[in-house]
C-alpha cells in the first residue's frame, strides 16, 4: 500500500510503500477513495501531539471494503464506508448508553499483543493516527472504526463526515443542544468551525457569528450560514460579540486550539451560558479563566468529536446532505493526489484552503 508516513521528527510526510497484514478478528481491509486533511493531522507535524513514529497520518477517510476478518459482524465486502476515530467497544456501560466517545475500554479495537503488527515498513511496525491512518490507499482497521453509507454519496464528500462534520455539527446538536433563536459565536472557521456554523443554522440559531482573521474564511462562513462576521485581525472580538448580542453569546465555540482563544470564548459568553472547547490543544496546555465568570453561572465544556455516535450520526448527516440541508461540497476547497499531501498541509496553514481532500 502507498501511504503518507511521518518517519521521524520532520514536519514533512514521506510517500512510502508499506506492507499490510491480512485482517484478523473484527478487522477489515478497505481500499481508500478519498481522505480529508484535518488540522489534527498537522498537530503531529508541528509537535503539538507528540506520538511515536513511524506513523501514517489521517483519520478522515472513505472507501470500499475489500476483505473482512472472521469475526466481523456488521460490515460486508463491497460496502462503502466512512472512517471515524470514535470506535467504542460497544460493550461497556458508556457505549451501551450511546456514548462511544467516552468508551471505557477502547483498547479492544487495537490488534491484540502477540500478533504481527497490522502495518510494517522495512520490517518495522508502523502506527496509524487515531488507529485509522487514512492517508493511505488501503487501511487495515477494526470494523468499529467505520460506518457503512449508501453508495449515492460521492466518496470525496463522504470522507469529511467522519471528522469535520461529526465534530462541528455534533458540537452544536449533541453537546450544546442549541435552541431556535439562541446566539452562537464560532472562533475559527476552518473545516470544523464551518460545520459548527452549519450546525447552528440547522438548529435555527437566531444569530450566528463567525470569527476569523482570514477574510476568505469569513466569506465561506457567511455562505454556509453565518449571520455576522468579525475579522479577528482588526477587531476586539470580545467587544464585537457583545455589540452584536448585548450580554454575550449563548453558545461560544473555540475551534482553533489555543488557550488564549479559549479565554476569549469564555469572556464573550453571556452570564449563565456556555463556552465549548472544541479545538485540539497541546498535551501540556493549561487554561487560565476568570473565576468571576463562573460566579455568574458561565460554563466551560470540553467537546470530543462532537459527542458523536458515528453509527447514528454519519447516516443522519448523510440524509441531511441528501435533502439539501447540509452542504458538503461547499466545505471542500481543493482536491489533491496523495503525492501532494505536504502541499495540502501548507495550504491549510496559509489559510488558502477550507478542507482539502486527497483522492486516490
Amino acid at each position: 500500500m502507498r501511504a503518507a508516513v511521518l518517519l521521524d521528527d520532520s514536519d514533512q510526510l514521506e510517500i512510502a510503500d508499506v506492507d499490510h497484514d491480512e485482517p484478523i478478528g473484527r478487522e477489515i481491509l478497505m481500499r481508500s477513495v478519498a481522505a480529508g486533511l484535518c488540522h489534527s493531522d498537522y498537530h503531529y507535524l508541528d509537535g503539538t501531539l507528540n506520538r511515536a513514529r513511524p506513523v501514517i497520518l489521517g483519520h478522515e477517510g472513505a472507501g470500499v471494503v475489500e476483505a473482512v476478518g472472521p469475526d466481523v459482524r456488521d460490515i460486508r465486502v463491497g460496502d462503502h464506508v466512512v472512517t471515524c476515530l470514535v470506535m467504542g467497544c460497544g460493550e461497556c456501560i458508556r457505549c451501551l448508553a450511546g456514548e462511544p466517545t467516552s468508551c471505557l475500554q477502547p483498547q479492544v479495537t487495537k490488534r491484540p499483543s502477540g500478533h504481527r503488527p497490522r502495518l510494517t515498513l522495512d520490517g518495522v511496525s508502523v502506527g496509524q493516527m487515531a488507529n485509522v491512518g487514512s492517508l493511505a490507499d488501503h487501511i487495515l482497521l477494526d470494523e468499529r472504526a467505520v460506518t457503512a453509507v449508501n453508495t449515492d454519496i460521492p466518496m470525496e464528500l463522504a470522507c469529511i463526515l467522519g471528522c469535520a462534520v461529526v465534530t462541528g455539527v455534533g458540537a452544536v446538536l449533541n453537546t450544546a443542544n442549541v435552541q431556535p433563536g439562541e446566539s452562537v459565536a464560532v472562533i475559527g472557521c476552518g473545516g470544523v468551525g464551518l460545520n459548527v456554523i452549519q450546525g447552528a443554522r440547522l438548529a435555527k440559531a437566531g444569530t450566528i457569528i463567525a470569527i476569523d482573521a482570514n477574510p476568505a474564511k469569513l466569506e465561506r462562513a457567511r455562505q454556509l450560514g453565518a449571520t455576522d462576521t468579525i475579522d479577528a485581525s482588526s477587531a476586539n472580538t470580545i467587544t464585537a460579540v457583545r455589540e452584536i448580542t448585548g450580554p454575550g453569546a449563548d453558545h461560544v465555540f473555540e475551534v482553533v486550539g489555543r488557550p488564549a482563544l479559549v479565554r476569549q470564548a469564555f469572556e464573550m459568553t453571556a452570564p449563565g451560558r456556555s463556552a465549548y472547547l472544541v479545538g485540539i490543544q497541546a498535551d501540556d496546555a493549561e487554561l487560565t479563566l476568570p473565576v468571576t465568570g463562573f460566579r455568574r453561572g458561565k460554563k466551560m465544556i470540553g467537546v470530543f468529536m462532537g459527542g458523536t455516535d458515528p453509527r447514528i450520526d454519519i447516516p443522519r448527516y448523510a440524509d441531511l446532505w441528501r435533502s439539501g440541508q447540509l452542504d458538503l461540497s461547499g466545505m471542500i476547497s481543493h482536491t489533491l493526489p496523495l503525492e501532494e499531501v505536504n502541499r495540502g498541509f501548507a495550504m491549510m496553514l496559509s489559510g488558502e484552503s477550507a478542507r482539502t481532500v486527497i483522492k486516490f
